[in-house]
């Protein structure tokens, strides 16, 4: 069943979220020290910016994926953003926006059928979604909260710094190919980061009693 399963998320647009699960598992399991001390590593620090610098990379110089046979079964939805959906996001920005403010929340994703259906882009990526709304800021905003939560660390318990740095992983793997703040079931555990990040009190972040 577990074989069955996998080889259908591969073949489908789910394959992030299985890159993801691997990339948490595999933290789980080698990097304790992390884990123990409650603290947050350079890594955390960089994938924001490589999430965001590899669509601009490759929208800027006009890079496209050509894929045939088996290539085009697999990886068809990952070349479709890399030749269109990328690009047109980039191309929008500097439509009513700019690359240091965006185009101001509402500018890129549904929001755009209110107005902007012929310009409807869906950014496929969480950090090209959060450019287009708030430019550059976007990633002062993000680098904000892991600054936060580097400074407030010891006052969350291990429990919930698991929850959270698991998280981090999924929104930066996942968030590669994914606009997931559009998703209410993420945006939830959004929410709940940002607060344990700007918390003073550590009582409301302990692990649950134990029945």
């Amino acid at each position: 069943m577990i074989i069955t399963a996998t080889g259908i998320i591969i073949l489908t647009t789910s394959k992030g979220s299985l890159l993801a699960m691997i990339f948490i598992a595999f933290f789980a399991l080698f990097f304790t020290d992390i884990k123990k001390q409650n603290k947050i590593s350079w890594p955390f620090f960089l994938l924001p910016a490589v999430s965001l610098g590899i669509p601009a990379i490759l929208s800027a110089y006009g890079f496209k994926a050509e894929l045939t046979g088996n290539l085009w079964v697999l990886f068809s939805s990952f070349g479709e953003r890399i030749n269109w959906m990328w690009p047109r996001a980039f191309a929008n920005i500097t439509t009513g926006g700019n690359y240091l403010l965006g185009r101001g929340v509402g500018g890129i994703g549904f929001p755009q059928y209110f107005g902007e259906g012929s310009i409807y882009n869906a950014a496929d990526n969480t950090m090209v979604y959060l450019f287009a709304n708030f430019g550059l800021f976007a990633l002062i905003y993000i680098y904000l909260i892991l600054i936060r939560l580097k400074r407030n660390a010891q006052n969350i318990s291990s429990y919930a710094w698991h929850c959270i740095l698991a998280w981090l992983i999924y929104w930066n793997i996942y968030g590669l190919t994914t606009n997931i703040i559009e998703n209410p079931f993420f945006t939830f555990f959004l929410g709940l980061i940002i607060g344990a990040a700007f918390t003073k009190r550590s009582d409301n972040l302990h692990a649950p009693a134990a029945s």
